[in-house]
C-alpha cells in the first residue's frame, strides 16, 4: 500500500496484491527502482508452493526497511513470538480470524508511523546536508539532537502500544475493540504532534541568509520547541514568556539565524545561572515587546544583580563558558550583520536585572 495523508479514508490507499511471496517481493522491487515506496504489507504466513510470510517479510526489509510488516496466520503451532523477533521491528503479528475494523485500524495506525518515519529520515537527510555549509546550520543541529530524542521516546512508547495491540489482537479479549480504538487514538495523537514538531523544524532549514514570512507567535513557538528545559523547568527554575507583540503579526526576516541566535543566547545564560546561582530560585523572563518597527528581545532574571561581577568575570575569560558565549555572540552577529539588527551586552547599559537585549526590524531592509 501506499502512504496516504494523516487522516484520509482507507479509500485513499493504493492497493497492491500478490498471490505468491516472490511475486510481492517483485513488486517491492519494481517500486524501488522507481523511487517508490509502500508503507505497510499484510503477508500470509503460509502461501504454497512458494517461500512462507517470513521469508517474504524479510526479503521485503532487505529491500525496503521502512515497510511496516503484518503477519496473518491461521496455525496455532507458529511461533509469532520467533516470527517477531526475526522481523525485528514495526511488525504485528495476527491470527486468523479477524474482525473487518481491526484490518483498519492497524492500516491507519502504521501508515500514520511510515509516514512520521519517512518524515524524519526526510528531515534528518536534508540536515545532515546543510550543516556542512556553516556555522548556523552547525548550531541548528546541535539545537535539534533533543527534539530527535524526544522522537526516538515517543517511537519506543509506540512500539509498545503496538505490542499490546498485537497482543489483543492474538488473545481477542474482552472489550478488545475500546481498548484497539483507545491505542488508536494514542498513536495518532503522538504522531499528531510529532508532524507538528517537523513541520516547525523544516521550517528552520531555509538558507540562513534567507528573509521567510513567519509570525510573532511562530517564533516562540520556535524558542519554546528547541529549549525544552523551558517547557519543563527544574523545581528551582519559573520560566516565563511575556510577549506584548501581537501574536499574528508577519514579520520578514532570516528566520533561522534569529531563532538558533536567541535559543544558544538563552541556553548559554540559563547554564551559566543555574550553575553560578547564589540563590534558591531563579526567575528567567523572555520578553518580547515592539518600538516603532522594532522588535525588542530581552531575556531578564529577577534575582541576578548580585551576580553582574561573575557574568563579567566570564565574558572576559577563556573557560569554556566564555567559548560558548562567544559562539552565542558570533550567531547573534551574523543576524544583525543580515537584519540591521543591534543587541546589547554591556552590563553598565543593561537594567540591573537583565542580562542580554536585542533590537530588530520586523522586515528585512
Amino acid at each position: 500500500m501506499e502512504a496516504v495523508e494523516l487522516g484520509s479514508t482507507l479509500e485513499d490507499i493504493h492497493l497492491y496484491e500478490a498471490t505468491q511471496g516472490e511475486e510481492a517481493v517483485d513488486i517491492v522491487r519494481q517500486l524501488k527502482s522507481k523511487q517508490e515506496s509502500i508503507s505497510i504489507a499484510f503477508i500470509d504466513m503460509r502461501m504454497p508452493p512458494g517461500i512462507n510470510g517470513l521469508e517474504t517479510a524479510l526479503k521485503i526489509r532487505a529491500l525496503d526497511p521502512c515497510v511496516y510488516i503484518v503477519i496473518v496466520t491461521a496455525f496455532s503451532h507458529i511461533d509469532l513470538k520467533e516470527v517477531s523477533r526475526q522481523i525485528n521491528e514495526n511488525v504485528l503479528c495476527l491470527r486468523k480470524p479477524f474482525q473487518t475494523e481491526e484490518i483498519e485500524q492497524i492500516t491507519i495506525n502504521f501508515i500514520s508511523s511510515w509516514q512520521k518515519d519517512i518524515s524524519i529520515k526526510a528531515y534528518q537527510e536534508a540536515l545532515s546536508l546543510k550543516i556542512k555549509s556553516n556555522h548556523i546550520e552547525a548550531q541548528t543541529h546541535q539545537l535539534m539532537r533533543p527534539i530527535f530524542r524526544s522522537f526516538a521516546d515517543v517511537a519506543n512508547a509506540q512500539s509498545g502500544l503496538i505490542q499490546e495491540l498485537n497482543t489483543i489482537c492474538q488473545n481477542k479479549t474482552r472489550g478488545a475493540n475500546d481498548k484497539v480504538n483507545q491505542i488508536s487514538a494514542t498513536v495518532l495523537k503522538d504522531a499528531k504532534e510529532m508532524s507538528d514538531k517537523i513541520v516547525l523544524m523544516q521550517q528552520l532549514i531555509h538558507p540562513s541568509s534567507d528573509a521567510m514570512m513567519f509570525r510573532m507567535k511562530d517564533l516562540i513557538e520556535w524558542i519554546k520547541m528547541l529549549t525544552p528545559e523551558l517547557r519543563h523547568p527544574m523545581n528551582s527554575l519559573k520560566v516565563e514568556f511575556i510577549n506584548e507583540v501581537d501574536e499574528t503579526q508577519q514579520l520578514s526576516l532570516p528566520v533561522n539565524q534569529l531563532v538558533i541566535a536567541i535559543t544558544k543566547m538563552i541556553k548559554v545564560f540559563l547554564e551559566l545561572i543555574v550553575r553560578n546561582k547564589e540563590q534558591d530560585s531563579i526567575n528567567l523572563l523572555i520578553c518580547f515587546s515592539q518600538e516603532n518597527k522594532h522588535v525588542m528581545f530581552i531575556l531578564k532574571e529577577d534575582s541576578l544583580s548580585a551576580n553582574t561581577v561573575l557574568m563579567k568575570k566570564i565574558f572576559e575569560s577563556s573557560s569554556p563558558d566564555a567559548v560558548e558565549m562567544h559562539q552565542a555572540i558570533a550567531l547573534m552577529d551574523s543576524f544583525c550583520v543580515l537584519a540591521k539588527g543591534s543587541y546589547t551586552r554591556r552590563f553598565n547599559e543593561l537594567a540591573p536585572s537583565e542580562l542580554f537585549k536585542l533590537s530588530f526590524p520586523a522586515y528585512q531592509c
